[in-house]
């Protein structure tokens, strides 16, 4: 992220520009269908989340709903469950995909904001399901996916989670949240307790270490029961 001050800035407002530049150097702008979100901007509106590994992606696109938009459709192997539950493999569909006409030509369609995954990708999927088909999700937002990353050397798999509230943070990442009260500025931001929306800190966590930090947050993120 770049960062430009203008020359009439006080010192204390060029040290905060510079922290918060090193803070939220991994957070995105303002939300939209482009942008990376956090988890608990998609843990709401996912039906499943689970862990897992792609096996086998349909060359040719799917016409799924009443709409008949094209997605993608994967064969996603399931290693965890974290919310919802299901079978071993589920069908997931992303936005966009290839089209053969009866002649044989084929016209690929993407969508803007659509999240696609690839055959032999280890991944964490925030997933909605699709009305009509069994066993069948889709990633529903930018940022619904997390890849899990392997240390060749020690073989230790993680996950970077981004976390926009303070109550789900740990370690670095929540020192990080703590360090913004220097200025007063952003007083009232760490007060709050939460970041701007569109704005997050990310975390490396272990996979085994997944289970515990997802359930929190889908238990603090449950919509009340009315």
């Amino acid at each position: 992220m770049t960062t430009h001050l203008g020359s009439g800035q006080s010192r204390s407002s060029r040290r905060l520009m510079i922290l918060c530049g090193l803070i939220l150097a991994a957070a995105s702008g303002p939300a939209s269908a482009d942008v990376e979100v956090s988890v608990e901007h998609v843990v709401r509106g996912a039906d499943v989340i689970a862990l897992g590994r792609i096996t086998e992606t349909d060359p040719e696109g799917t016409e799924v709903g009443p709409m008949k938009q094209l997605f993608t459709r994967s064969t996603f192997k399931v290693e965890a469950y974290y919310k919802g539950a299901g079978p071993e493999e589920i069908n997931v569909f992303s936005h966009g995909g290839v089209e053969t006409d009866p002649n044989g030509r084929m016209t690929f369609t993407t969508v803007s904001g659509g999240t696609g995954v690839r055959t032999g990708e280890e991944v964490l999927l925030f997933l909605r399901a699709v009305v009509g088909e069994k066993d069948g999700y889709w990633i529903f937002a930018h940022g619904a996916k997390y890849e899990v990353k392997t240390d060749q050397e020690t073989g230790q798999r993680t996950v970077t989670l981004r976390f926009r509230k303070k109550k789900y943070m740990r370690g670095k990442t929540l020192e990080g949240f703590e360090r913004l009260a220097q200025f007063e500025e952003m007083k009232a931001t760490v007060a709050s307790g939460e970041l701007p929306i569109g704005r997050f800190l990310t975390e490396k966590i272990r996979v085994e270490d997944l289970g515990a930090r997802l359930e929190k947050v889908v238990k603090g993120e449950a919509l009340p029961v009315l």
